[in-house]
């Protein structure tokens, strides 16, 4: 599974690679989505939400690991989900004194 960051040579990013301001290159990325430009983070965010990578996987590959911070101990949404379908048909997964279910298999 490819995960890929794409730049295309337009005007802003080829002046700020001249210029060597490589620190706003990601923002005339996200700004340059309309010409098929995409950041790396925004990639796994896709396939995250595609459910093809767990929550985990996209936090250690991650650029930006505060934007996946949230998912890395559940799986993301796949993991989540995963996990209540699992404790619906066996709630007996759940340990004692928890409110919540756990997060260990």
């Amino acid at each position: 599974m490819a995960a890929l960051e794409i730049l295309i040579n337009t005007p802003a990013p080829a002046n700020l690679l001249r210029q060597g301001k490589l620190d706003q290159l990601e923002n005339a990325m996200q700004a340059g989505g309309q010409f098929g430009m995409r950041t790396m983070d925004s990639a796994i965010q896709q396939l995250l939400d595609q459910r093809m990578i767990t929550g985990k996987e996209a936090y250690k590959k991650a650029i930006n690991k505060a934007k996946f911070e949230l998912g890395k101990d559940a799986g993301g949404p796949a993991g989540r989900a995963r996990r209540k379908r699992q404790l619906r048909r066996h709630p007996s997964r759940r340990q004692p004194g928890l409110s919540r279910p756990s997060l260990c298999l």
